[in-house]
């Protein structure tokens, strides 16, 4: 019994560790089969949720990737949504 709650808690940690990843524009870009530029541009119009800035390197995490991608590439619904899960 043990064994099988410490195995859980792993795969728990795991899990919360690649959602919680950060992405770097070429990963992006290769998650959404677009350019790096091309990532760059949406983020500049608003299309594109904002990034993590480390001092001068910039990075997505990887929910916020996925959740863009799970509502379409649609800001307004990714917006919708993250509203509403904060909520």
């Amino acid at each position: 019994m043990r064994q099988t709650n410490s195995a859980t808690k792993l795969l728990e940690r795991q899990a919360a560790a690649v959602v919680d990843r950060l992405l770097t524009v070429r990963e992006v870009a290769a998650r959404l089969g677009i350019s790096g530029r091309q990532v760059q541009k949406l983020l500049a119009s608003g299309r594109f949720p904002a990034p993590v800035r480390l001092g001068r390197s910039v990075r997505w995490r990887n929910g916020d990737v996925s959740r863009f991608i799970e509502c379409g590439c649609n800001m307004a619904a990714f917006n919708a949504r993250s509203a509403g899960g904060a909520a």
